[in-house]
């Protein structure tokens, strides 16, 4: 049984996460008309915009990944949250997504504090099915934030 606090916590960053896309695209529109230019002119003009664009539009995906995290944690396998949390935590920093990074610690933190990792349940963990294809949805958001961590390096 999830307790209230972890709940609420866990909605937060959700609705969070999920109006980032509309919130960047309210700004890239408010934008066009002061460079006088185009959506996709404005994208293709700016790279950093156009990557503040991508980054946005991953945030939805991670919302989805922390749905299935919050359904393990209710389900009772904490360890399966925190891999997904962990994955996903690791995908913010190399997107440099603040305000995800922020949300995603206050959850790593609480999870975490649920959790008693010993040597069996580390091996049982190793052995569940289920957590390795959650883990596999994380992984490809890993490869996402990767893309967007090295456009951001090639930028400057």
């Amino acid at each position: 049984m999830m307790d209230v606090k972890l709940h609420r916590v866990y909605n937060t960053v959700k609705a969070v996460l999920i109006i980032m896309p509309f919130v960047t695209l309210l700004y890239l529109y408010i934008g066009t008309p002061t460079a006088g230019l185009d959506f996709t002119s404005l994208l293709q003009g700016n790279p950093l915009l156009a990557l503040t664009f991508l980054i946005a539009m991953i945030q939805p995906f991670i919302v989805l990944m922390l749905g299935a995290a919050e359904k393990d944690e209710i389900a009772g396998l904490g360890e399966g949250a925190l891999v997904i949390i962990t994955l996903l935590l690791i995908a913010e920093c190399m997107m440099r997504h603040l305000l995800g990074i922020v949300g995603l610690i206050v959850l790593f933190y609480l999870t975490f504090r649920k959790v008693t990792l010993s040597g069996a349940g580390f091996k049982a963990l190793l052995r569940n099915k289920q957590i390795w294809g959650q883990a596999l949805g994380g992984l490809v958001i890993l490869l996402l934030a990767a893309l967007c961590l090295f456009i951001a390096l090639r930028i400057g």
